[in-house]
């Protein structure tokens, strides 16, 4: 199935880490940090420093697994750094899709380690369908702890981040006049497998080589690509050995004549299990559309990692 252009679109509709801290007072004093001297990455050098692991065991979350606490209490740790990372492509149009996103951002000391899992968290109703921003379970989540308002600021990373392999720079992001590192329809194939982030550092620490990764490409089996869904299709897919991914099933609409008209108000986030049993609420959608739906399957990984007082959250996807 060839994927729309507007998929990057759809890209930008993903929650904010923003919206948590809307619910907590930031300080306006951030500890500053030396720029460090230029990392061999950014000079297009061998790729920027020895990769850093966290330490510490893995707590699985619902579709989301965290790293490096290392027996810490989560609640105890407070006014974290964080580095938001999200990297999308379409494997059927690639080159000629991606997008990828770093945002790095300085907590309160109101904030601590658990308020963010927790909004990551409440970010992912498993197995259920959102239908115009009503799930079809009770279980919604609020999207982190209550609390005052105010939006935590974007800090200095520094004019560029870059995503390195051992051989050099594999992308090199721009800082944007938001302080955010954005770029789209820029990946020229599938993340390499050895790919790591670093970021050179201002305000933000110096990070020398955070590891990404990217997941499978999901594989259907049914419904058919290119074939209209009806309230009785089945959802079926190769399941994926990694038990940290998961799926959404996102809905297309086309018109009479078969052309793309954009995104339903709907998906669904289920296990990567193979299949998955629409709920009748969601049958009751695709039935009342006034438009033919088609599918597409993203598959994603999601976790964040705590390494050396720095918080990493990084969501990797890939559609069909």
């Amino acid at each position: 199935m060839q994927v729309p252009s507007s998929v990057n679109f759809w890209c930008d509709k993903a929650s904010s880490e923003k919206n948590l801290i809307s619910r907590k007072n930031w300080f306006g004093a951030v500890t500053t940090c030396c720029i460090s001297a230029i990392l061999a990455a950014c000079g297009g050098g061998s790729g920027g420093g020895t990769e850093v692991q966290p330490t510490g065991g893995r707590v699985d979350y619902p579709a989301m697994s965290v790293y490096g606490l290392d027996n810490q209490n989560a609640s105890d740790i407070a006014g974290p750094w964080l580095a938001s990372v999200r990297v999308f492509r379409s494997a059927s149009n690639t080159p000629g899709s991606g997008y990828a996103k770093v945002a790095t951002l300085r907590y309160n000391a109101n904030t601590s380690v658990q308020d963010i899992i927790d909004f990551y968290n409440d970010l992912w109703d498993n197995d259920n369908c959102t239908i115009e921003g009503l799930s079809t379970s009770p279980n919604t989540g609020s999207g982190g702890s209550s609390g005052s308002t105010g939006d935590p600021p974007y800090v200095n990373g520094g004019q560029s981040v870059v995503i390195n392999t051992p051989s050099g720079p594999w992308t090199i992001i721009d800082q944007g006049s938001d302080l955010q590192y954005v770029v789209r329809n820029n990946q020229t194939g599938a993340l390499p497998a050895d790919a790591t982030l670093s970021i050179p550092g201002g305000e933000f620490p110096t990070v020398a080589a955070y590891r990404l990764y990217e997941p499978a490409a999901p594989v259907r089996t049914s419904p058919q690509v290119g074939v209209a869904v009806d309230a009785d299709s089945v959802y079926s897919w190769v399941p994926d050995s990694d038990p940290r991914t998961s799926m959404t099933i996102k809905f297309l609409e086309y018109d009479a004549a078969g052309v793309f008209i954009g995104f339903a108000d709907m998906e669904c986030q289920v296990a990567d299990d193979g299949e998955f049993e629409l709920p009748a609420l969601a049958r009751q959608f695709i039935s009342q559309s006034g438009s033919a739906l088609q599918v597409r399957y993203d598959r994603e990984m999601r976790r964040l990692d705590y390494i050396d007082n720095v918080l990493f959250y990084q969501r990797s996807w890939i559609a069909e």
